[in-house]
């Protein structure tokens, strides 16, 4: 039973140290490479379940978005999109987003500087 305990205590600390890494250090890391970032308010044309599961796969599928968020107001969804370049922003948005048939409207505001970014949240 204490051996037991034992591994599960240090796969315990493993995926804690693997969670810290990957939350902490990641972005930071993506946010050096030559790339641009950018927040992507769309509103869909329905809210039909079909709709709402064809963006959640699309999601679900790119790298490039790496933030998705339900929002209220006029929009329904918040992206955050990281790209190597505006050219390849615009493909993405242009042949991949709009693409989908979804979408009733997108607005996209470039990133110009990041002045705070943490995980850490406040007790």
């Amino acid at each position: 039973m204490k051996t037991e305990q034992a591994i599960t205590d240090k796969m315990a600390i493993g995926l804690s140290v693997a969670c810290a890494i990957h939350c902490l250090f990641l972005p930071v890391v993506i946010l050096m490479l030559p790339s641009i970032a950018a927040f992507v308010h769309i509103a869909l044309l329905d809210h039909r379940q079909k709709t709402i599961e064809t963006l959640d796969n699309f999601v679900a599928s790119k790298d490039q978005i790496i933030e998705c968020s339900s929002i209220t107001g006029s929009n329904d969804y918040l992206l955050k999109i990281i790209e190597t370049d505006t050219e390849s922003l615009e493909k993405f948005i242009m042949q991949s987003l709009l693409r989908l048939g979804i979408v009733r409207s997108s607005t996209t505001n470039l990133i110009l500087r990041q002045q705070k970014y943490t995980t850490a949240v406040p007790l």
